[in-house]
């Protein structure tokens, strides 16, 4: 079974992306750190930007509209669950 997946969608020219990129990417290290968390949690963290011509479809698929936007993606699925 496949972990859990926490996406950060950001936008370069976003200020609010700019201000959460460094929290989002230190809690990430963080938890990838802690064999605990890895072994019992299983969530796998990634950023994209999504005004990437690599990253425009996937943004697209997942109706990001708006920056910075979070979504959660269970284990072994690619339903996206938005954080509350």
């Amino acid at each position: 079974a496949s972990n859990a997946k926490l996406v950060f969608f950001f936008a370069p020219w976003c200020g609010h992306c700019a201000k959460f990129s460094p929290v989002f990417e230190e809690y990430a290290s963080s938890r990838r750190a802690d064999a605990q968390f890895v072994d019992e949690i299983g969530v796998d963290f990634f950023m994209v930007d999504a005004t990437s011509p690599e990253s425009e479809m996937l943004a697209s698929t997942y109706d990001v509209v708006s920056f910075p936007t979070l979504l959660y993606f269970p284990a072994s699925t690619a339903t996206a669950v938005s954080p509350p």
